[in-house]
């Protein structure tokens, strides 16, 4: 995910504007649009800076502010992918089959159609103003928060990019009944593979209890057999001619 910054955006369009800075008013209004679309505030920028490289404008940044407003006034359309939207069920199908078969009907459900969170409540956002006037870190947050809060007026609380599950936005009965449809058709699957799972687990254990290594002679043997307790080098000898055998690692059963 990409990750853009307020400052160094406005630091670098303040550079190329050969120092020329936006009006408060309209660096507010920057801000707010910033937080929203930071690609559409760029892409002024750079408009802006390609006219000012030219030498024919003097104000840059009536540019930018003439661009935004150009951008405003456009048609808000919403169109749908439905190519995304089958690759997304289509994926979650083959989810299933690999592995949510495994899972319960619940958290089949809790996986595939999590809700999306969404940003902070306008009465949480003017809570928190409220709270934390006279904070004395309170310079660097207040033009984000202030913006926040004006535009969560507006527009109410915005989801959260890459939060809820997969199929979040399709979260209807038909399709959960799709899912659980296939996941119920897997399960005799499910069950014939945990099944299988325990038999090799108990296989393995029987194998380890049958072909226990039979025990050669240590040190302990080799005095019990003495009449004295004191080493002598005949025992080394002998032990080093029976040595130990290394500890076989046993094989993972499945």
């Amino acid at each position: 995910m990409t990750e853009y910054d307020w400052h160094t955006t406005y630091t670098n369009a303040v550079e190329t504007f050969n120092g020329s800075t936006p009006g408060s008013q309209l660096e507010q209004e920057l801000l707010e649009q910033f937080m929203h679309s930071p690609q559409t505030i760029i892409a002024a920028i750079n408009k802006a800076a390609a006219a000012h490289k030219t030498g024919n404008i003097h104000s840059p940044w009536g540019i930018v502010r003439k661009e935004l407003g150009r951008i405003s006034q456009q048609p808000h359309v919403t169109v749908q992918d439905t190519r995304s939207t089958e690759k997304t069920v289509a994926r979650a199908e083959a989810w299933i089959r690999h592995t949510g078969l495994h899972l319960t009907e619940t958290e089949i459900i809790s996986h595939l159609f999590a809700p999306v969170e969404h940003t902070a409540t306008v009465e949480f956002l003017e809570q928190y103003e409220h709270d934390t006037r006279g904070n004395p870190a309170r310079h660097l947050y207040e033009g984000f928060l202030l913006a926040a809060i004006r535009r969560t007026r507006e527009h109410g609380p915005e989801p959260i990019p890459d939060t809820g599950g997969p199929l979040a936005n399709q979260d209807t009965p038909a399709m959960r009944q799709r899912m659980l449809t296939i996941w119920q058709e897997h399960q005799p699957l499910a069950t014939q593979l945990e099944a299988e799972a325990e038999q090799r687990a108990e296989d393995w254990k029987a194998s380890r209890t049958t072909t226990a290594p039979k025990p050669s002679p240590s040190v302990l043997t080799v005095l019990a057999g003495r009449e004295h307790t004191r080493w002598t080098d005949r025992d080394t000898q002998e032990v080093a001619a029976n040595p130990e055998p290394a500890a076989e690692q046993d094989p993972i059963p499945f």
